[in-house]
């Protein structure tokens, strides 16, 4: 009789045991599959990125992030970053990849591509330092290229009125 019992009891601890992992286990089940829809959604994105198709890779990215928020958010983060810096897309825009980089950081800390984004980041910013000081530097040529240009306009009439003085001097001297 006494190992009947025990028999029982082990059925029921074993039956206990499942009846207590299964509302735990259940949803993380249902989290693989989506998870594994959000891979197949940003590998599509980027299958577009290879092709040149930058508009539909980045439509599929922030479809990815609709659809999917909470499973790979910092890889779509990362790729839309990628996209808006890449230079041969024709709507390349640094300043929204650096914010979409940005994002990344402060949104996902404890992310495995945080020191890439950092990365990014700090060339990004040099980049984007760097068309300011160019710009200002064009801004500058402009000014001085003004400045000539009144200068040249200056030294004509100086001209002139030079060419009328002598042209005078010449009527009053007696030869």
């Amino acid at each position: 009789m006494g190992r009947e019992q025990t028999r029982k009891r082990q059925h029921f601890l074993l039956y206990l045991a499942c009846f207590l992992i299964m509302p735990f286990g259940i949803p993380a089940c249902g989290h693989f599959p989506m998870s594994w829809q959000a891979n197949e959604h940003l590998s599509d994105a980027k299958s577009f990125m290879v092709k040149g198709n930058y508009e539909a890779a980045l439509r599929k990215t922030e479809e990815t992030l609709r659809l999917f928020p909470r499973t790979i958010e910092d890889e779509a983060y990362y790729l839309m970053g990628i996209i808006y810096a890449h230079p041969q897309n024709p709507s390349l825009n640094l300043a929204r990849s650096l914010e979409t980089f940005e994002l990344l950081i402060s949104r996902f800390p404890k992310s495995n591509l945080k020191q890439t984004a950092e990365v990014w980041v700090s060339v990004l910013r040099k980049i984007c330092d760097m068309e300011q000081e160019a710009i200002q530097l064009s801004e500058t040529i402009s000014e001085k290229n003004n400045e000539i240009r009144n200068l040249r306009l200056q030294l004509e009439k100086l001209k002139k009125i030079d060419l009328g003085i002598e042209e005078k001097k010449r009527r009053k001297a007696p030869f």
